[in-house]
């Protein structure tokens, strides 16, 4: 398949190349196997090939340097995961992953099911019985989550792409809501039961359940 190097149309065909190289780690109490990918461009008309400067280990495989509550389920966990992974090799496809979790959470939690997410930012913006901070932060989120998803041009025609610090902030703005929607709840529930525990022990009158 031919593409450009930002997935623009080009009037020179490009295809994609990828070089392998590996070793064993010269540390003595280590000798793991190391396999680094270097990925480039290839001019199918003239068989020129460009490297990128960029480089990444596929072997041993990368872990997420950032932590994720306990209380955090399916699929939310994984996907989050994956995109705080990709965060430093691909900020534009962590952001647009970043973007798809926050769906999903406005949909489970938010009861704003079957929304764009224009519109469920819109009227998660519109509903002030949410944190300020949250509906303050939720139209930045979507817009850089749309430079991602979406090819964005200036004046000049130049791809604005997303950077590396927008895309982080997408995962730190996730941080945000996972604690608003679900750990804190989830926290608070299990003192509630940890404390319902306490009271039963002691033959207290149960506290009665708000309706």
């Amino acid at each position: 398949m031919h593409i450009g190097m930002r997935g623009e149309k080009l009037d020179i065909p490009m295809s994609v190349t990828a070089q392998l190289f590996w070793m064993k780690c010269p540390n003595d109490e280590c000798h793991e196997l190391l396999v680094m990918v270097h990925h480039g461009y290839h001019d199918t008309r003239t068989a020129l090939s460009r490297m990128e400067k960029d480089a990444w280990y596929a072997v041993p495989k990368r872990r997420s340097r950032r932590p994720i509550a306990n209380e955090v389920p399916e699929p939310f966990r994984t996907d989050y995961i994956e995109a705080a992974m990709i965060l430093e090799d691909s900020p534009r496809m962590s952001a647009v992953l970043s973007r798809r979790i926050l769906t999903d959470v406005l949909a489970e939690y938010a009861n704003l099911k079957g929304y764009k997410l224009s519109k469920q930012t819109e009227q998660f913006v519109a509903d002030h019985t949410y944190s300020t901070p949250l509906r303050e932060n939720v139209e930045h989120f979507r817009e850089i989550a749309d430079f991602g998803a979406h090819t964005q041009k200036d004046d000049t025609g130049t791809i604005i792409d997303v950077t590396l610090e927008e895309a982080a902030w997408t995962l730190e703005l996730l941080d945000g809501f996972f604690d608003y929607f679900i750990v804190a709840r989830e926290r608070d529930k299990k003192r509630r039961q940890e404390f319902d525990k306490k009271l039963q022990d002691a033959g207290r009158k149960p506290i009665p359940k708000i309706q």
